[in-house]
């Protein structure tokens, strides 16, 4: 879910760019933002005990590992595109 939803957010921000955003600061940008929302639902599953459902370590790397793939694909196959366009 989170290498969709980084790819996605890097693919939105680049579209509405200004010229001197350059694509590193997009991929962080990115992937901050993905990391943050993953950071809030693993603490959003500790902190809710209803749900049947714990936030652990292994979920916030995972999603971590997810995002930085998800935007550093994205930003690698949209540079790609360009450069044989």
């Amino acid at each position: 879910m989170f290498f969709v939803f980084s790819a996605a957010l890097y693919l939105d921000i680049t579209k509405k760019r200004a010229k001197n955003f350059n694509r590193f600061s997009a991929i962080f940008i990115a992937i901050v933002i993905s990391i943050g929302l993953g950071i809030l639902t693993e603490f959003l599953q500790y902190l809710i005990l209803p749900l049947n459902r714990s936030g652990s370590l292994g979920d916030l790397i995972s999603d971590l590992l997810g995002s930085v793939a998800g935007a550093s694909l994205a930003a690698f196959i949209k540079r790609k595109s360009f450069v044989e366009s």
